[in-house]
């Protein structure tokens, strides 16, 4: 049977120019076996939803299937048969995880409405030998990329769709863009030095921008966060990156991003480009 890798599609253009599927730490135990995570179900995989904050009342919780599609996307990559994969059951065994941790994570999922009896993984990345298909979800139904148009303008195609085309929301939309775009703006330097003062020590940028977008929280988490779940928004010659997660309060969505950066001579034009993309 043919497992699928559900991800979110603003991931989907660097899948496909990389030409492969990276493995991922998702329990953070210390000695876990980074793992593309894969299953048989046909349906979106609660589990790589991402979450919202309720900055008022401090809180979060899992976006649901509609938001994500409205906002960052939901694809899958149908993967073949032939790919030698090892199910989660049997991941407690070699994937380097305590027979606890493993309990729990999945209790854990399963109370998001995950399906973990039916995950499986790949302890390798998975080449694009093994895609079957590559979809996003439109609407209701499962949208197949033919390698007709470039990857980018299908998934932008795709989530044009998924995006009420009524006046209102469509300006409603394009207000939100140009309020993080000018918020951007006003906050990088801030970004650039708190980072500066931290950049070598393991961890990532927390920025909580307010709902009327005019004020901000940036924070240093010292953290073991695995670079590989931040989108990298552009290529770095130098290989240089700031690593920032932002909160969005007004839309009460996040977003985290890898960004191009070259301490040198600290381009901040190149870094506005990035953000405003």
């Amino acid at each position: 049977m043919s497992n699928y890798h559900y991800t979110k599609a603003v991931h989907l253009p660097s899948i496909i120019n990389e030409g492969k599927i990276r493995t991922t730490i998702v329990t953070g135990a210390k000695k876990e076996k980074p793992a593309v995570w894969l299953t048989t179900s046909e349906e979106w995989e609660p589990c790589c939803s991402s979450g919202k904050i309720d900055p008022i009342n401090n809180s979060s919780k899992t976006m649901s299937l509609e938001e994500m599609k409205e906002t960052m996307g939901v694809c899958r990559i149908k993967v073949s048969e032939k790919l030698p994969t090892v199910t989660w059951a049997k991941f407690k065994y070699v994937g380097g995880i305590t027979e606890f941790l493993h309990n729990y994570f999945t209790e854990f999922s399963d109370k998001k409405g995950g399906k973990t009896h039916l995950w499986n993984c790949s302890l390798r990345p998975i080449t694009q030998e093994y895609f079957e298909s590559i979809e996003m979800l439109v609407g209701n139904e499962w949208v197949a990329w033919d390698g007709n148009m470039p990857i980018g303008d299908f998934v932008n195609a795709c989530h044009r769709l998924n995006i009420n085309e009524n006046l209102r929301e469509i300006e409603r939309y394009s207000l939100e863009v140009m309020l993080q775009t000018q918020f951007y703006i006003a906050n990088e330097q801030n970004i650039v030095k708190m980072w500066e003062k931290n950049k070598d020590k393991k961890g990532y940028l927390e920025v909580m921008a307010s709902v009327d977008y005019n004020t901000c929280n940036i924070e240093f988490k010292e953290s073991k966060a695995h670079k590989s779940s931040f989108l990298i928004a552009k290529e770095s010659p130098t290989n240089n990156y700031i690593y920032i997660h932002i909160l969005w309060g007004a839309t009460k969505t996040h977003y985290k991003a890898a960004l191009a950066y070259n301490p040198k001579d600290q381009k901040l034009d190149l870094f506005r480009e990035q953000l405003a993309a």
